[in-house]
């Protein structure tokens, strides 16, 4: 089984072609008990929001990793899909500004990763 990073880099990429936009990976490690990883990304409609989740759900499913549950909804502009130790957050931009994440764990460094 996959170790955290190398999931949490292979969804960011999963996000990036299902055309997610401004995708961070936040490392809590260090800084929370909650997950290891936070996924941060923008998406433009509900369609592809879905779209993401049933991809996302299909990798942790081979990587035999279990979807814990979902918050938010497509429609409302926010979704959290938590795996566990990879949390991923999908906002509108207006929502994302709005809730500004990546500011309340600013102590978590912003990992890099290379879309394929």
């Amino acid at each position: 089984m996959p170790d955290t990073l190398v999931l949490a880099k292979d969804f960011a990429r999963a996000l990036h072609s299902k055309k997610a936009e401004n995708i961070v990976i936040l490392d809590l490690r260090k800084v929370s008990n909650i997950a290891d990883f936070f996924l941060v990304a923008s998406v433009h409609s509900p369609t592809q929001a879905e779209a993401i989740v049933e991809d996302l759900r299909k990798r942790l499913k081979a990587a035999g990793k279990p979807i814990l549950g979902t918050e938010g909804s497509k429609e409302g502009g926010w979704m959290l899909i938590d795996a566990a130790d990879v949390i991923i957050h999908l906002f509108d931009p207006i929502l994302r500004d709005y809730y500004d994440i990546e500011n309340l764990w600013a102590e978590a460094p912003k990992l890099e990763w290379v879309p394929e």
